[in-house]
């Protein structure tokens, strides 16, 4: 479904140029790479913290310019050092690949 959504997105943005947050993308290839993440709450619709903060570092990079995987751990968090890790380098990957903006 990621897939389809983006597609859509990226349809529209060809007549209205704007920016695409891969946000589904992000997820989907964290959950390819870590299947136990729980990025859901138990609804399965909504976002679990983990999840937030997986988005969070997808908009962090775009708006920001800086790479999420250069994000320093952050104690805060209620995630690991690898899973911050993994997280930023997710995203930064993903973005890399898929980037939100359309180059001028």
């Amino acid at each position: 479904e990621a897939e389809r959504v983006y597609n859509l997105h990226q349809s529209i943005s060809q007549q209205e140029p704007s920016c695409i947050a891969p946000v589904g993308l992000v997820w989907n290839r964290l959950l390819a790479v870590m299947p136990t993440a729980k990025l859901y709450n138990a609804d399965g619709n909504h976002a679990s913290y983990a999840g937030n903060i997986l988005t969070a570092m997808t908009f962090y990079e775009i708006i920001s310019g800086e790479l999420a995987d250069a994000i320093p751990y952050t104690s805060a968090l209620e995630l690991d050092q690898q899973q911050q890790a993994l997280f930023g380098q997710i995203v930064t990957q993903v973005l890399a690949e898929h980037p939100a903006c359309p180059t001028p």
